[in-house]
């Protein structure tokens, strides 16, 4: 790894000390749309405490509330800013729940999913699709935390998404999802999917409104949740927006320094999802900036699966950001059906991964993080180099970045005085502001050893050893290039027991 930096922070009385290099807090930005109507500034980020603030300012059932409800089941307050975009011209997506075919019904209850979302019907003898149909329109009408409202016709109930475009095509509906539900004797349900929806906001919009130029990224996301998938117009700008390639560009440039993630939510199933995924990750070799994270069948929204893995990532690396993610249980995601998880096959998950994506795994009906890698795997660099690889080490590298523009602009080197040997400076007044090269490489030095402190890198005399620091050839100050090996993420453990029935082995 490469980092160029300007300059270093610490308090020098021409006395090499110790620098301390500390997490930055995690901070959540969440772009999507809000409810149509709404009196709001766009593009404007704004802290908001929970996802009932999101709900009450945006609307509840908005796609900026569902990515909030989602994102605070893992980051356990986490700072989460809304950015908000308005709706663009489209559709919403609509499906259909159709009871018209029941008849001679028994009393129970009807258990019908949005997602994972749970609406219960009570039914008693003799129900008409009619009241049937009413009862479940009035029930999702009256939870106004999910994304869809309901209008009964004869029986026949039509689901409207409450966002206007793509978003609620990959709403899921379903029956009886958990051990023990069933569905009233005489009840004959038709479930028809949502689609229709049309319409997709420039999330580069959204993007400039984080900042351009040397303000890019000025409030220190570190994670970015939206709501418009896969769209490769979408991933593109985001891309370059943080920087293509191995390159110091984009949100990690010497004078930005503020790189974040982005990870969107996939639910295509069996073969042909993982197809799909692959087909995306062969697209996107340098891409270091988004990931995907796969639970292959679920019913849950694949974008709100998205910004949970997002939520429970940023809770972790607040405290340990070298640590990683593995077997991390999300929160209320539906696990889908077993014959739908490509997830399930080991050489499958492998091959996802040698392309850039992530993958799940399903125990006792709970959905576990895998891993959490970026979509970044050219062939160029072998997997054991690849920095950009696994997420954990992306939460690393934006440490190690703020650290070396944090030292850098303290006083004692914003308009320090450079000489070649700063013990020759004999005024004591003068010598607070004199630095020398050997001033920067100590500060540099105390700076590698406060990264192993923290267990960002895994030693440091290698840093140490390959440390380049030069006078700039105008004397206007230094050049640094700071190579170090990034501490592990324990992910994968091959044991073996070699077992004998027979004692001479112990000879």
């Amino acid at each position: 790894m490469t980092l160029e930096a300007a300059g270093v922070s610490q308090s020098i009385q021409n006395i090499v000390l110790k620098a301390q290099a500390e997490n930055i807090p995690r901070k959540i930005v969440i772009a999507g749309t809000y409810e149509n109507g709404k009196t709001i500034v766009d593009e404007v980020p704004e802290l908001s405490l929970n996802s009932s603030v999101t709900g009450s300012i945006y609307g509840f059932g908005s796609m900026l509330h569902r990515l909030h409800l989602e994102a605070e089941m893992g980051s356990a307050g986490i700072q989460t800013y809304i950015q908000p975009q308005a709706e663009v011209a489209g559709s919403a997506a609509d499906g259909e729940v159709d009871f018209t075919g029941s008849s001679g019904v028994l009393s129970g209850t009807l258990s019908f999913y949005i997602g994972f979302d749970l609406i219960r019907v009570s039914v008693f003898d003799s129900d008409t699709p009619t009241l049937l149909g009413g009862k479940l329109a009035n029930a999702i009408n009256a939870d106004e935390s999910l994304n869809f409202t309901a209008a009964n016709l004869a029986g026949v109930v039509t689901l409207t998404s409450k966002t206007i475009g793509v978003y609620g095509n990959f709403a899921k509906f379903s029956i009886n999802r958990e051990p023990g539900q069933k569905t009233p004797a005489g009840i004959v349900v038709a479930i028809t999917q949502p689609t229709g929806g049309a319409g997709l906001p420039d999330i580069q919009d959204a993007l400039d409104g984080l900042g351009t130029g040397d303000a890019s990224n000025e409030l220190h996301f570190t994670a970015l949740i939206h709501g418009y998938g896969q769209d490769s117009t979408t991933l593109d700008a985001i891309k370059n927006y943080v920087g293509v390639g191995d390159e110091v560009v984009g949100l990690y440039d010497k004078d930005v320094a503020r790189p974040f993630y982005s990870i969107t939510g996939d639910t295509g199933a069996g073969s042909a999802g993982l197809s799909d995924l692959l087909d995306i990750g062969a697209l996107r070799t340098t891409d270091r900036a988004n990931s995907i994270f796969p639970v292959p069948g679920s019913k849950s929204h694949p974008s709100e699966i998205g910004a949970q893995v997002v939520g429970h990532i940023e809770r972790i690396a607040n405290i340990r950001p070298a640590e990683g993610y593995t077997d991390t249980e999300l929160i209320r995601i539906d696990p889908g059906d077993s014959a739908e998880r490509w997830t399930n096959d080991r050489d499958d998950r492998t091959i996802a991964k040698q392309n850039g994506i992530s993958s799940s795994l399903v125990e006792a009906g709970v959905v576990l993080i895998k891993d959490t890698i970026t979509l970044y795997h050219p062939n160029t660099i072998p997997v054991n180099s690849n920095i950009y690889r696994q997420i954990a080490n992306i939460c690393k590298i934006q440490n190690m970045l703020d650290s070396l523009k944090v030292t850098y602009k303290s006083p004692t080197f914003k308009g320090a005085i450079i000489v070649q040997d700063a013990n020759k400076v004999g005024s004591a007044i003068v010598r607070l502001k004199v630095i020398d090269e050997d001033i920067v490489r100590g500060v540099l030095f105390g700076l590698i050893d406060s990264w192993v402190d923290n267990a960002w890198i895994f030693e440091s005399s290698f840093a140490k050893k390959n440390l380049v620091v030069a006078l700039r050839e105008a004397t206007d100050g230094f050049n640094s290039i700071t190579k170090a090996i990034l501490s592990g993420v324990g992910e994968s453990y091959d044991n073996q027991i070699l077992a004998d029935t027979s004692t001479a082995i112990l000879g």
